[in-house]
């Protein structure tokens, strides 16, 4: 499945509670983050890529003394690190013409919360969302 700015809403229908996150990988050249994440309980595997990544941030102080299982996954649409991004384009958009804020695309930004305190904001034009059935005992 493809989330783009037009069906953003399904995001708030993806259930990934409870699947253990290790990590992601971030292509400088393709502007993509990938990762994948497992939940036994659900007997599934979902790999993420995100495209068109114009920020990225993993906040990692284990606030609540760790842990790597996902709580939630949303859309936050009034961002303060994308609303950043668009008045630094807006204070000088002939400077800034050619940036990839001075296209018209919308932008997602993504938000997952992790069961340790920890919060990972990815800020992309679109996802894609494989779902993979595993067997448990194969893991």
């Amino acid at each position: 499945m493809r989330i783009d700015f037009n069906n953003r809403k399904e995001i708030d229908k993806l259930y990934i509670h409870d699947s253990v996150y290790e990590g992601y990988v971030y292509n400088y050249d393709k502007r993509q983050i990938n990762f994948s994440c497992n939940n036994s309980y659900l007997k599934k595997k979902f790999i993420f890529t995100f495209n068109n990544v114009i920020f990225s941030s993993m906040q990692s102080c284990l606030f609540w003394l760790g842990g790597n299982s996902i709580l939630v996954v949303y859309l936050d649409e009034n961002n303060d690190e994308l609303n950043h991004l668009i008045e630094i384009q807006n204070s000088k958009p002939d400077l800034y013409d050619g940036s990839c804020l001075s296209e018209s695309t919308d932008y997602l930004p993504v938000v997952f919360e992790i069961n340790s305190g920890d919060v990972l904001l990815i800020i992309c034009e679109s996802l894609d969302i494989i779902e993979e059935e595993f067997n448990v005992d194969n893991m």
